[in-house]
């Protein structure tokens, strides 16, 4: 922002502005007009709904950071997903594109104690599993991680203690839908499972599985039939938990109860919750699972508890790196990767994580390219909340920003999604390439080739909520100058009607005023 009206200064520009509309110098006024023009037939279409809709643009050359244009930049918006662009940059500036989780595995003893390793027969005692918040874990690895036990010599452990203490105050899961699980140390699968439903023949019992080592059991009630009609209930089990010195027995929680039928010869139905109990339970009964499969014996149960002192360390297990992490937050708009990322950045001086310092670090970093703490609110790191408030201004400065940051730049940009090419969120979107837009192309000087390419210049991070939409990231126009963009609506509109106009401004943006 500082930079933005430095610059302005120095080349003497003006923005005029009327009832909080401007436009830039750096744009013609042709399709300043323009844009604003097909802004406002949008809200007039809907002016008539119950609500108000707001929406809120700003567009700045990406090589300076000047602005293009602006539409009631400045206004505070509810942003919905695309808080992650915020949320990424600080995770980014803190702990480096680099940056490993740790997960420690300790014993009371270790096949290396004696002389001989025949001594021990490769009995380890308990087995205490470690978690730092690793938000990347899935079954496949930690299959790979009890075969390194495996090969270490272990043969036997007596109980598998999981210890999730280095977070502090973690939720649990807010909702049945997998983007509402709950937040863990010791976290698996984004502490979501998935259930298949196969069908088989007409009148026949579907087959039906759930994620490996998930401490649910399934009760199948589902046909084969000439239609899709699948429910699903979650009933909690009732326990008399034990507690052995100091620690919680992890039992089986519960029983999820599918009903209904799949359609013969249909596609096999796949589904996605959060795991409705502690996301400890869910990691010990997995590792405990594969463990098995990898033929080391059990001898004992599954607790959860901190490691004792006495305990000696064996193996550390290190996450894919950041990097990654990334991708998978911004393409598919995670937000269980985003809320344990805010806990990563918010280690405190003991060594636990807490969600609070997380936040006020990433304020931190945030004021550092001059957006001020009190002049926006993100609650969650993700945008699920709906308390969350940011101006198309601050989300466009972090996004030049970032940018320009040669120490993170080529991951942040890698990390959001193109049109239509790169899977994610926008894997079944294009700017000129459906119907009603492909009407409009009659109307450019310019090859169908050139605009293929114009529109595999978008980079850009998706939002949806009830009642939001948004849009933000880069671009190249025809000409091949670059743009950052950002657009916000908030109101009574639907997902494709948010949609319809978010690609018309992009479509004006990278044809100039040809369309």
């Amino acid at each position: 922002m500082v930079l933005k009206y430095f610059l302005f200064c120095l080349l003497g520009c003006l923005i005029v502005s009327s009832s909080g509309l401007s436009s830039a110098l750096a744009a013609s006024d042709t399709l300043s007009n323009e844009l604003v023009a097909k802004i406002e037939k949008f809200k007039t279409k809907h002016s008539k709904r119950k609500n108000k809709i707001e929406v809120a643009v700003n567009i700045l050359d990406a090589q300076t950071g000047i602005d293009v244009f602006r539409y009631n930049a400045d206004k505070i918006m509810i942003p919905a997903s695309i808080t992650k662009i915020m949320t990424t940059y600080g995770v980014l500036k803190l702990l480096g594109t680099n940056y490993r989780f740790l997960t420690e595995v300790f014993a009371e003893q270790t096949v290396r104690d004696s002389a001989k390793f025949e001594e021990t027969l490769g009995k380890v005692g308990n087995l205490y599993i470690r978690g730092y918040g690793d938000p990347s874990l899935v079954n496949e690895t930690l299959w790979e991680w009890t075969n390194s036990l495996k090969d270490l010599g272990i043969k036997e452990v007596n109980n598998i203690i999981i210890d999730d203490s280095l977070f502090l105050s973690p939720r649990r899961a807010l909702g049945w839908e997998s983007y509402n699980a709950g937040l863990s140390a010791t976290s698996l699968n984004f502490n979501s499972y998935t259930f298949k439903i196969i069908p088989t023949t007409n009148g026949q019992g579907a087959l039906v599985s759930a994620t490996p080592g998930v401490p649910l059991h399934l009760e199948n009630a589902i046909n084969t039939a000439l239609k899709n009609n699948v429910t699903m209930k979650y009933l909690p089990f009732t326990h008399n938990t034990a507690s052995i010195n100091g620690r919680t027995q992890l039992q089986t929680v519960g029983k999820v109860v599918l009903k209904g039928s799949i359609k013969e010869g249909g596609a096999p139905f796949t589904g996605f919750r959060a795991f409705p109990d502690d996301p400890a339970n869910y990691y010990g009964h997995a590792f405990a699972h594969f463990l098995k499969l990898n033929g080391i014996k059990i001898a004992g149960d599954i607790y959860k508890g901190k490691v004792p002192n006495s305990a000696k360390k064996i193996i550390d297990f290190k996450s894919k790196i950041l990097a990654e992490i990334i991708s998978d937050l911004n393409k598919f708009s995670n937000n269980f990767i985003a809320s344990q990322l805010v806990y990563a950045i918010g280690q405190d001086d003991d060594g636990y994580f807490r969600f609070d310092l997380g936040l006020k670090r990433l304020a931190s970093v945030l004021q550092t390219i001059g957006i001020q703490p009190s002049a926006y609110m993100i609650t969650d790191g993700s945008g699920l909340d709906v308390n969350n408030r940011l101006t198309a201004e601050q989300v466009a400065q972090v996004l030049f920003v970032a940018g320009k940051d040669m120490s993170i730049s080529p991951t942040f940009i890698n990390s959001l999604t193109k049109f239509g090419k790169s899977g994610g969120t926008l894997s079944k979107r294009s700017v000129f390439f459906k119907k009603k837009a492909a009407k409009k192309l009659s109307a450019l000087e310019v090859a169908e080739e050139d605009l293929r390419q114009a529109e595999e210049s978008v980079w850009a991070k998706t939002g949806t909520l009830t009642g939001t939409s948004s849009l933000a990231g880069y671009l190249s126009d025809i000409n091949d100058r670059r743009f950052i963009f950002t657009i916000i609506i908030n109101g009574p509109v639907s997902k494709a009607e948010a949609g319809a106009l978010e690609e018309e401004i992009l479509r004006s943006i990278i044809a100039g005023t040809k369309i």
